[in-house]
């Protein structure tokens, strides 16, 4: 019965970095570790040591296929059971098979490490890297939340664009300050955030834009205020193949969100007798604070984050930050280029239906009502670019002049509740068109208004 009970446990995976695990859905080869060079790995019939050894495996074989694992929790199980209950499953096995395929059996997996040349970490100038070798490739990221499979050219190269990002303009990585949030764990995976998780196999955030997925992480580690703006910028890099090599794409994503509270509060107390003063905790205390991130496309995952940075700005920093064409604590929203009487009739804002999208397969659970602020990213993202996916890289952009440039309020400006977005695009690559703008407003029950305005090229004086 205990062999049967084992056998017949559910499916899925035991933790948010090993979804993709399942059924050989993960590194596409391991090797034994922790066995004595004198000794064998004892392969089983089943998973558990009351099973017959049917095979062995050296202690340094490498080049391993992993068909599947157990306990195979289901995914929706996985996130609703607590530490305890997770720490109480049992040992984790799983059934392998040679890379001849001559032999194959169940193995503890402690027993297991993927199976690579190197596990490295990525990096405004961005840095061109020399030709590459064959040698510089097959390495592989291991992210916070699953595998991403590099096999890209030269590396090192990528690594120092990664921290120079990262690292540059007073940002600490995350990791590094041990009072601040961290990234977001096995938390950002739930229920309340995505309230069809454990109906895939794969990740809930598989189809999410890059510049969506950090506005979650976003709020998720930094926790929400009443009266936020956001600037968020983005900027792609591919790093040139070297010779047999793949190219190296990654996402350098900024988001800086100012606490508008302050200013909201002394506006609301100017004509009010102080003993009716509301109290200041209700309009937010939190600190201006700025996150740089490198995102990277992930094998059975849209993007996931790599590595972050993390700094806090002060109220001078922040009032000269420039949001588009206002001071990011501005009470006033940019409205993007003002056309004049010379702007030609093709260049003023125009009315801009949306196309359709799919509703948005998760929530953010600290706002009332939709869409905030990731979903606004999202839909201005997707209607800019037409796609979830990374943007071509463009020579006319730079981590300076990044090809997307958002800034999103939520309840800044006035009584009524409202959520305002502003998107410029740059770097179109088109003979025409030298930027796009897009504008939205939005508020509770009355869906959003959409403008567009293209900018031309503009010959020289």
């Amino acid at each position: 019965m205990q062999k049967i009970r084992l056998f017949a446990a559910g499916i899925a995976l035991i933790s948010a970095t090993v979804w993709a695990d399942i059924d050989g859905h993960g590194p596409d080869a391991w090797r034994v570790t922790g066995v004595a060079g004198d000794d064998v790995l004892n392969a089983r019939m089943g998973p558990g040591t009351d099973y017959d050894v049917i095979a062995t495996f050296g202690p340094e074989e490498r080049g391993l296929q992993q068909v599947t694992c157990v306990p195979l929790v289901t995914q929706s199980a996985w996130f609703n059971m607590t530490a305890d209950q997770r720490q109480a499953l049992p040992q984790r096995w799983c059934l392998m098979r040679s890379q001849d395929a001559s032999h194959a059996g169940w193995v503890a997996q402690r027993y297991l490490e993927e199976d690579s040349a190197a596990t490295d970490t990525p990096p405004s100038a961005l840095e061109e890297p020399a030709p590459a070798n064959s040698a510089t490739c097959s390495r592989t990221y291991t992210a916070a939340l699953g595998s991403i499979r590099a096999q890209k050219a030269p590396m090192d190269v990528a690594h120092r664009n990664a921290e120079q990002f990262l690292e540059g303009d007073g940002f600490t990585p995350i990791d590094q300050q041990p009072d601040s949030p961290s990234a977001p764990g096995d938390d950002f995976f739930s229920a309340a955030r995505f309230p069809d998780i454990g109906e895939s196999v794969l990740m809930p955030d598989v189809r999410l834009a890059a510049v969506t997925r950090a506005m979650l992480e976003f709020d998720a580690a930094e926790g929400s205020i009443p009266h936020p703006r956001y600037r968020i910028t983005y900027h792609v890099h591919r790093t040139p193949p070297g010779e047999e090599c793949d190219v190296i794409e990654s996402a350098y994503i900024e988001i800086t969100r100012f606490n508008l509270g302050p200013q909201r509060y002394r506006e609301a107390i100017q004509s009010v007798d102080e003993k009716h003063w509301p109290p200041r905790e209700l309009f937010g205390t939190q600190p201006h604070v700025s996150r740089r991130l490198v995102s990277i496309p992930a094998r059975y995952r849209g993007y996931a984050t790599w590595k972050e940075s993390r700094r806090l700005l002060s109220d001078e920093q922040a009032r000269a930050a420039d949001c588009l064409g206002r001071s990011c604590l501005s009470l006033e929203e940019s409205a993007g280029p003002t056309p004049d009487r010379n702007t030609a009739p093709a260049e003023a804002w125009q009315p801009h239906p949306p196309g359709d999208r799919e509703p948005a397969n998760y929530r953010e659970p600290d706002y009332s009502w939709d869409p905030g602020p990731a979903r606004v990213a999202d839909l201005m993202y997707l209607e800019a670019t037409g796609s979830y996916h990374n943007l071509d890289p463009s020579e006319d952009s730079s981590l300076e002049r990044p090809e997307i440039t958002m800034v999103i309020s939520r309840d800044v400006l006035g009584q009524d509740s409202s959520t305002t977005g502003l998107l410029r695009r740059r770097g179109l690559m088109d003979h025409v068109i030298a930027e796009e703008w897009l504008r939205l407003r939005a508020m509770p029950d009355s869906g959003a208004d959409w403008e567009r305005r293209n900018v031309h090229w503009r010959p020289p004086n």
